[in-house]
């Protein structure tokens, strides 16, 4: 056995089916938006999952609530559009409310079995100081799911909707601090920034404008990470980090942090 090709990053560009989850509309678009338009351009299907209707997205009491998830979930389709999304599910969850990290898990694992993605996308629950319990509560939530989909055992009431267990075997994560794949996304910049910016709820005005110098800035920036692999070549500018991982090394792994 070839040991050092066992302990490569899984190939991100070989899937063909990806299931993107978030906390909040918006997250993917803030963190992957690149990596999500060059995956769709690529012939991949690419469908999201977004946890919580994100009805707590501003500080005016008089925005926030069900009118707001309504415009929030409206924004998350033209902007998946953009990208070249096929497909949106939604858990409908209250906005700040993903406490319940066990149960969240297997109501993931259930869209898990429904879409058998061979790519799951996560946000890095490890990222240091990170203060959102979203954030966190859906990056722990999502890989407890990659790990126990595809057992029987685990939420077996899913076989009564006739759906069979389905163990993906590539999770990566975004929003990480320990990436081990550069996702060059010079084409994309402007994709992504159009995706985000759809988000007008959330972005707009000066804060569209931060949001735009921001998005280049951390792309910029990303270009200059030092990564095991990069994908689909050397960015010239602006790149995305992602922490992609095979399922074989997921579980008791004390090196997986540098792998």
């Amino acid at each position: 056995m070839d040991l050092e090709a066992l302990l490569q990053p899984a190939d991100l560009l070989s899937a063909r089916h990806v299931l993107a989850v978030a906390p909040h509309p918006d997250d993917i678009e803030v963190g992957i938006g690149g990596t999500i338009a060059l995956l769709a351009e690529r012939g991949v299907v690419v469908e999201y999952l977004t946890l919580t209707d994100g009805g707590a997205g501003s500080a005016d009491p008089q925005v926030a609530g069900a009118g707001l998830a309504a415009v929030r979930k409206r924004e998350l389709q033209t902007s998946g559009a953009i990208l070249g999304v096929s497909g949106f599910h939604w858990l409908d969850l209250a906005d700040t409310g993903l406490a319940q990290v066990s149960d969240l898990a297997k109501r993931i694992a259930t869209v898990i079995r429904q879409v058998r993605p061979d790519l799951l996308l996560s946000m890095d629950p490890w990222l240091p100081y990170e203060v959102h319990p979203d954030h966190r509560a859906a990056g722990l939530a999502t890989a407890d799911a990659f790990a126990l989909a595809g057992f029987p055992e685990y939420s077996p009431e899913d076989a009564s909707r006739g759906l069979a267990p389905h163990a993906c075997p590539v999770i990566a994560f975004y929003g990480t601090s320990r990436p081990n794949t550069k996702v060059a996304i010079d084409a994309y910049i402007e994709r992504k920034i159009a995706a985000i910016l759809a988000h007008q709820s959330q972005f707009s005005g000066s804060e569209a404008e931060f949001m735009k110098s921001i998005t280049q800035f951390q792309g910029a920036t990303s270009k200059e990470a030092d990564t095991r692999v990069t994908v689909p070549s050397e960015p010239l500018h602006f790149a995305e980090l992602l922490k992609v991982m095979h399922r074989r090394l997921t579980h008791y792994n004390t090196q997986a942090e540098w792998m």
